[in-house]
């Protein structure tokens, strides 16, 4: 950060200090995770990268300055979580739904200058259709194989998923697509563990 004393003057003449003006280098971005979502929006996206702690006083209103934007208009505040390190959530997919899903993020850290940072994929959510066995052992290992209503091998948006993974309860593991049926994932069921929510959910 480069701060300079900033002067104000009522007739080109004399100048009274009125504070400080802070200069900062157009920040450098490294990551951004997870690369997709899905279009009712939500996900939580990190973005790393160095220069973006130079946001170090309030706007005029008290709050931060920090923001993502999603595309041209979907703007959402972010927040300094670690270092070198943002985070904001993914506003839902913005009309027309016609539109390309893929958009550019763009961070500032004085909620007017933008910089691009990487591409986010928004992505039609699966319909889930059968968990089949949907029974098995206490000890776990039983192969489960989830199906969909639609594939999960759309070639252009297979490489911005992070990755496939099964739920049950708390618990996450592994899963994968089958080359056989691109409307099918296989996981392997984790032992079975009592503090966990009876819940079952899928991730990509």
């Amino acid at each position: 950060a480069r701060p300079v004393p900033l002067h104000v003057s009522l007739n080109g003449q004399q100048f009274d200090r009125i504070g400080t003006y802070t200069y900062y280098e157009d920040p450098l971005f490294d990551f951004l995770t997870p690369p997709s979502g899905p279009d009712r929006g939500g996900t939580q996206v990190t973005i790393g990268g160095v220069g973006l702690s130079a946001n170090t006083q309030p706007g005029l209103d008290g709050a931060h300055q920090y923001f993502c934007r999603f595309g041209a208009d979907g703007k959402v505040a972010a927040s300094y979580v670690a270092a070198r390190t943002l985070r904001c959530g993914s506003p839902p997919r913005p009309p027309p739904l016609s539109a390309s899903r893929i958009v550019m993020v763009s961070v500032t850290i004085n909620d007017q200058d933008y910089a691009p940072a990487f591409e986010f994929h928004y992505y039609a959510e699966p319909i889930l259709s059968a968990i089949l066995p949907s029974t098995g052992p206490v000890a776990g290992r039983s192969e489960i194989a989830v199906s969909g209503s639609s594939s999960f091998a759309f070639v252009e948006r297979e490489p911005w998923f992070a990755t496939f993974v099964c739920q049950f309860g708390e618990l996450r593991v592994p899963a994968n697509r089958s080359m056989a049926n691109p409307a099918e994932l296989a996981c392997t069921s984790p032992a079975f563990d009592a503090k966990s929510a009876a819940r079952l959910g899928f991730s990509g």
